[in-house]
């Protein structure tokens, strides 16, 4: 027996949206906004992909009739949320324009809340606006149906501009992936309109959102927001797997930093700047060290650097180029000056100190340095 192409589709998405949604749902961890709403966009596609499979199964009993309208109703009834979803996901990667969402999302509600109502009354009444069936019990297009699927690529194209207008307040390492996120079912969707009976849009929509997992979701929860350097998650894995890699023939060193007088910064000259300067900061010390090294954001105005170096004047070396690039970067930008106090060391594998231990040990070099630098000045 050949399986209809449009349940193999649905099965297939369904599958995927079920795993990305068990590896989205992190356990004994705080969810980050980003995760949330991404959550949300899995859950609703989830319920119209088995809302769509439920409408086109029809074998002329009245039990299954019954399910088939119970599953276009909710097609009609939810697939506008899709939108508004993505709107708020879009949104939760520039916080700043928070007040301009809510106007931006006030189209997308209106919509959704008329389509609502439209639906409702056409059922009830049944004036076949959206959708309707013959005696056979055969599904046809209402004589709206059109008209409304312009509105919805209209609401998707809507959460297209927003995204472009306000790129340059989302991460460069995200923007790609989520410019191009709306667009695909925005495009199948249209194609699904246009050619009857096709399971389109909520395939598209599916791929859309394993793009997102795969290069935006995925690696966010290794990834410092602001600042697109490592997070403390990743920082915590790399130096685990650094310790127990180590012999007495092979080592590493690592490096923390801290921000001085960062919260006068950041309480006289405003939070933006506060972040310009923790940007700053990250790029500067990405600068200095190779690829394979890991930079991060320790917390706060703390960050710390994983590298290969094994020798302690290879290191100080590396701490003096820091240095040399930090007073080249106050000579550029005079707005506020910037300094570091660093603390490094070279892990000892005889010692059989555990990661955590080694980081206490350099963040408390660190602040040694720290109390040196400021009874120098």
């Amino acid at each position: 027996m050949e399986l209809p192409g449009w349940l193999v589709l649905n099965c297939y998405s369904s599958i995927v949206l079920i795993l990305l949604l068990i590896f989205s749902t992190r356990k004994n961890a705080a969810r980050t906004l980003q995760e949330k709403n991404f959550c949300k966009m899995l859950i609703v596609v989830l319920v119209l992909i088995q809302a769509d499979s439920l409408g086109r199964i029809n074998d002329g009993s009245e039990v299954v009739f019954l399910l088939v309208q119970v599953g276009n109703f909710i097609i009609f009834l939810i697939d506008p949320l899709v939108s508004i979803l993505a709107l708020r996901y879009e949104d939760s990667w520039m916080n700043a324009y928070r007040s301009r969402y809510r106007y931006w999302a006030i189209p997308l509600w209106a919509g959704t809340v008329i389509n609502a109502v439209a639906l409702v009354i056409s059922q009830i009444f049944n004036l076949r606006w959206f959708f309707y069936f013959d005696m056979y019990h055969n599904y046809h297009r209402g004589t709206y149906f059109y008209m409304r699927s312009i509105v919805i690529v209209l609401m998707f194209l809507l959460t297209e501009l927003y995204v472009i207008v306000y790129r340059r307040k989302i991460s460069r390492a995200y923007q790609i992936p989520i410019m191009i996120f709306p667009l695909v079912p925005l495009v199948l969707g249209t194609l699904q309109a246009v050619f009857y009976g096709q399971a389109l849009e909520y395939t598209g929509i599916t791929v859309s959102y394993l793009v997102l997992f795969i290069y935006v979701q995925n690696r966010d929860m290794n990834e410092d927001h602001l600042t697109g350097i490592a997070n403390r998650r990743r920082l915590d894995t790399v130096m685990q797997e650094k310790v127990k890699g180590s012999s007495g023939s092979r080592t590493f060193s690592a490096l923390m930093a801290d921000i001085d007088h960062f919260k006068e910064i950041n309480d006289i000259m405003g939070h933006h700047v506060g972040d310009e300067a923790l940007t700053k900061v990250a790029s500067l010390l990405k600068d200095c060290f190779l690829p394979g090294d890991v930079v991060a954001r320790y917390g706060g105005d703390e960050f710390c650097v994983i590298t290969d170096i094994q020798k302690m004047d290879e290191l100080e070396k590396k701490i003096n180029q820091i240095y040399e690039k930090l007073t080249l970067e106050n000579q550029v930008d005079s707005t506020y000056h910037l300094s570091l106090s660093i603390g490094y060391a070279i892990y000892d594998p005889a010692s059989r100190m555990s990661s955590e231990e080694f980081l206490s040990k350099i963040d408390a070099l660190m602040y040694q340095n720290k109390t040196s630098r400021k009874k120098g000045n």
